[in-house]
């Protein structure tokens, strides 16, 4: 039961740290986008 906690607790934990990576790179592609323009 606890081993099956910390799964899911890390699953978040790379969920977290993916959508903090998509949030960086989604806004260095509009840095990219604006300097382009």
């Amino acid at each position: 039961m606890v081993r099956a906690l910390d799964k899911q607790k890390t699953k978040f934990r790379v969920m977290d740290k993916t959508s903090e990576n998509f949030k960086t790179a989604s806004m260095d592609i509009l840095h990219l986008q604006n300097g382009k323009s």
